[in-house]
């Protein structure tokens, strides 16, 4: 439990860490926000998934919308109470833990087992209350990052592998070098620091009586584990509540920072053109330290030894006579030209590939793709046959006078190649 809920432990904290919770402990502002309206909680409880396990106390969100629906002047009045006196109820920050352990790990392993907890569905309703009031915030100030395409409405993996392809196509125009770095989070949502959260929501300028009520909402949680008859309590002290309607947003309101922030010269050693947006510089105040510390930049130890590529055409054509070919050239960072010609009928084909440096020095190499050598035969018989079921037209850069190529190969060169060159002009 101690590896899947880590402890708070300030004596480890940074000074930036220090600064940050001293702003959030002296934070004060004159603006409330308006109270929740019936419509509001009406809509939240329509965004709830039905037949979904309740939580410890055992009420579901069937039992909610009845509830409301039969008088909506308790939640209304319940949930405002809450927001006036910033208190988040003791019992709805509860969590019943339910743990799988994941295929192929070995059970004594910490991060063998994956953790789930089931919440309150009346804590979760005022959660999904906190984050409409949220967003509507970040969005009016602007915080809202336009990089970013997780966790949020209209976007997806597909929008943001598609912003990746243009920056990426962007830079091999501008022949720029393109290196992409991945970076997973182990624990993400189980190890977010607290305080970072509720410092980025101090920057938005956050009404106090909200303020107020997601610093408690976070203050004093527990996770409590049933087994037969015995039940384990602990402490939750870290990350955001797993099964959250919050999780997802205050996670992003945490990582949005590293889109920001530019590395310097000293901390990426590539040979880039315009600021890389990778990530945090301060990513250890907002991410456990007792899971891992970055003292140092991870970019420090990577020397890139590379020379990019860039495709500068690639286009497959079917040409009049049955044939298909495939035009490819490839330039790389010095000047190096490498074109490659296809041409196909079927599943054979016949390639010629033309190297030639930045002095125009040229090698030329040619192959041929399931072909049996062996089979020659049958081969010129396909191909005759292929061939006389369309209009012959002389092939682009045709060599051959004839419209029509001889089939056979000329004497003393019975070989494939002495056939492709004649079909297809080479």
């Amino acid at each position: 439990m101690q590896a899947l809920f880590p402890t708070e432990d300030s004596t480890q904290e940074t000074h930036v860490q220090r600064k940050k919770r001293e702003t959030v402990n002296t934070y004060s502002s004159t603006i409330l926000d308006k109270q929740f309206t019936k419509q509001e909680i009406t809509y939240a409880i329509s965004t709830m998934k039905k037949k979904k396990a309740p939580g410890i106390d055992g009420i579901s969100i069937e039992i909610i919308k009845e509830l409301h629906d039969m008088n909506p002047d308790i939640l209304h009045y319940t949930y405002n109470k809450c927001l006036e006196l910033g208190n988040f109820p003791e019992t709805w920050k509860k969590g019943k833990l339910i743990i799988f352990n994941k295929p192929g790990k070995g059970p004594s392993l910490p991060n063998a087992y994956r953790p789930i907890c089931f919440l309150s569905v009346l804590g979760k309703i005022l959660d999904k209350l906190l984050v409409f009031r949220i967003i509507h915030l970040l969005h009016k100030n602007n915080k809202l990052h336009k990089q970013q395409h997780g966790f949020r409405n209209g976007r997806s993996c597909e929008t943001a592998n598609f912003r990746l392809w243009q920056a990426i196509n962007i830079a091999l125009q501008e022949r720029v070098p393109v290196t992409l770095l991945s970076l997973d989070v182990q624990g993400a949502f189980d190890t977010v620091w607290r305080t970072s959260i509720l410092f980025h929501l101090t920057q938005a300028n956050c009404p106090q009586n909200i303020f107020n009520l997601v610093r408690n909402y976070f203050t004093n949680r527990s996770i409590h584990y049933f087994q037969d008859e015995e039940v384990w309590n602990f402490d939750n002290q870290r990350g955001v509540p797993q099964g959250s309607c919050s999780g997802p947003l205050f996670w992003n309101l945490v990582m949005d920072t590293a889109l920001d922030l530019p590395l310097s010269q000293s901390e990426f050693p590539f040979d880039s053109r315009q600021p890389s947006p990778l990530i945090d510089s301060d990513i250890d105040d907002k991410v456990a330290k007792n899971k891992w510390l970055l003292k140092e930049s991870p970019f420090q130890k990577i020397q890139p030894n590379f020379s990019y590529k860039k495709f500068s055409s690639i286009k497959t054509v079917r040409l009049p006579d049955g044939t298909l070919e495939e035009h490819r050239t490839v330039t790389d960072s010095q000047g190096n030209t490498t074109t490659t010609i296809r041409r196909s009928i079927g599943d054979q084909s016949y390639e010629v590939t033309t190297h030639s440096d930045e002095k125009g020095l040229k090698e030329k190499d040619e192959k041929f793709i399931n072909l049996d050598e062996n089979d020659l035969p049958n081969f010129e018989k396909k191909w005759k046959n292929i061939k006389s079921e369309n209009i012959p037209v002389p092939l682009p850069n045709m060599k051959s006078k004839s419209l029509e190529p001889t089939l056979n190969p000329p004497a003393g060169d019975p070989s494939y190649m002495s056939l492709f060159k004649k079909f297809f002009g080479f």
